[in-house]
C-alpha cells in the first residue's frame, strides 16, 4: 500500500469523526426529536454547532477531489515524493483546519484551507507531469 492510498485512507476515517461530530451537534442544538425525524427545519444551525456543521461541508467540498487524484495516481502508478508531500499537506492541512474553524479562528485556517488545496494540486500535477 502506497503513502498516498494510506493517508486518503486515514483522511476517510477523520471525515467520518467529522460526520459524527457534525450529526452529536445538531443534535446538541435541536434535540433528538429533530435528528431522528424528517429534518424538515432547515433553519441554520448556529453556534459552534453550525462550524461543526459547516467545517464539516467545507470538508466534502474539497474530499472527493482528494481521493480523485489520489486514486488516479494509484491506478497510473505514479507517484513520487511530490505526490506524498502533496498528501500529508492536505491530510495535515484538514487535521488542524478543523479545531481551528470549530474554534471561529479566523485566517490560521483560511492558511490551513490553502495549505489543504495546495496538496491537491501538488498531487495532480505529480501525477500528469
Amino acid at each position: 500500500m502506497t503513502i498516498e492510498i494510506r493517508l486518503l485512507l486515514w483522511t476517510v476515517l477523520f471525515g467520518l469523526v467529522q460526520s459524527v461530530a457534525t450529526g452529536v451537534a445538531v443534535m446538541r442544538q435541536r434535540g433528538v426529536t429533530f435528528t431522528s425525524g424528517a429534518r424538515d427545519d432547515q433553519r441554520p444551525i448556529t453556534g459552534w454547532e453550525g462550524r461543526v456543521v459547516r467545517a464539516f461541508a467545507n470538508f466534502m467540498e474539497t474530499f472527493p477531489f482528494f481521493a480523485v487524484v489520489v486514486l488516479a495516481g494509484a491506478f497510473l502508478q505514479r507517484h513520487g515524493a511530490q505526490t506524498v508531500i502533496g498528501c500529508y499537506l492536505y491530510f495535515w492541512g484538514r487535521i488542524v483546519y478543523w479545531p481551528l474553524y470549530v474554534g471561529g479562528v479566523p485566517y490560521a485556517r483560511s492558511l490551513c484551507y490553502a495549505v489543504a488545496t495546495l496538496g491537491i494540486v501538488l498531487v495532480f500535477t505529480g501525477i500528469t507531469g
